[in-house]
């Protein structure tokens, strides 16, 4: 049976159980809403980056994903993966000037620094070949160096990214206050919606171009999502009792919310069963995103029902990364084992 199906099927089970109950949480009720899914892991996140860059995804990222800005979100980027441990340091070279050329600056870490470290065991190898030579000829060892143009140039290309990357996420990280800063003013503006005294009417026709802009607001910092999120929630529940809409037009924005995320949920199945793991790893952050930040609440008898099914699926595609990095890990070993094999 189709996940929908499924999930349909428990959510109509619960509901018949929930029919004596009142359909509609209390300003109380859509805090713990909020704050259980938000609070309950977007485990998923993008890997940090080493501590040469002056400012780290760790201090930008947005859970996984990764932390990336709205548009770059939408575009799932295909990196290619190559076995950089038979490449020779000239195809190392060319497949970091490929990388750092055709690939947005963040989502290339990894087949970097795979890249670096396999130059690197190969530079190190020749350089102990002409170290033993050198002092073979009766060099002394410590006035021996050793480099290569290809080590020049490979170093240049590398700290180049270096300094791109730490300029992207100092971009980003200012990006992010930005928006910060205008997803409080909107709160601020509903918060004055809510005690003014304009007609029902004009109140909702502002309230909907206020919930328009909170849709299109980019990330923030990630140590303000939650409270935030909460924040903005908790008022637009405040100006559904206002405007005493709160069995009508909430119904209906809860009904709206519970089909996006149940298409989240669906999404997220199809990823668990993605050959390539890169790409549902990616794209379960942004589904991480969206559920989080641009889809409200639901109904209470339906919020752990949804949840637990998504982080039931979130968790087995973690499981498949992991899986796939350890089967890559191993098949590493067993080359780099059969190459040292091979050179004795």
């Amino acid at each position: 049976m189709p996940i929908s199906e499924n999930l349909n099927t428990d959510l109509e089970a619960q509901n018949n159980d929930a029919a004596a109950e009142n359909t509609f949480t209390t300003t109380n009720d859509v805090e713990a809403t909020t704050t259980n899914e938000t609070e309950s892991t977007e485990k998923p996140t993008i890997d940090p980056v080493n501590s040469e860059a002056s400012v780290s995804e760790n201090e930008v990222k947005n859970d996984d994903a990764i932390a990336e800005t709205e548009k770059e979100k939408e575009k799932i980027i295909e990196i290619p993966v190559e076995d950089y441990a038979s490449f020779t340091q000239e195809q190392l070279l060319d497949s970091l000037k490929k990388l750092t050329t055709n690939y947005p600056v963040q989502l290339i870490k990894d087949q970097v620094e795979n890249i670096r470290k396999h130059f690197n065991i190969n530079f190190d190898e020749k350089a102990a070949k002409s170290k033993e030579i050198f002092i073979a000829e009766g060099g002394n060892e410590i006035d021996f160096y050793f480099t290569t143009p290809l080590k020049r140039k490979f170093n240049e290309l590398y700290f180049n990214y270096k300094d791109k990357k730490n300029d992207y996420y100092k971009t980003l990280k200012t990006n992010l206050e930005k928006n910060l800063k205008h997803r409080l003013e909107l709160i601020e503006q509903l918060k004055t919606l809510i005690s003014s005294n304009e007609t029902v009417n004009n109140k909702f026709n502002l309230f909907k171009n206020i919930k328009e802009h909170w849709h299109q607001a980019g990330a923030i910092p990630r140590d303000q999502n939650n409270v935030v999120w909460n924040t903005f929630y908790h008022h637009v529940d405040k100006f559904y009792e206002i405007i005493h809409l709160d069995r009508e037009f909430r119904d209906l924005d809860y009904k709206h919310n519970l089909e996006q995320k149940v298409k989240i949920i669906e999404r997220a199945k199809e990823l668990t069963q993605e050959t390539n793991i890169n790409r549902a790893f990616r794209e379960l952050q942004v589904l991480h995103k969206i559920w989080k930040e641009e889809i409200g609440p639901v109904a209470k008898e339906y919020k752990d029902l949804i949840w637990d099914k998504f982080s039931e699926l979130t968790r087995e595609i973690h499981d498949n990364r992991q899986a796939h990095y350890t089967e890559q890990d191993a098949k590493q070993e067993e080359k780099l084992g059969g190459k040292k094999g091979y050179s004795c």
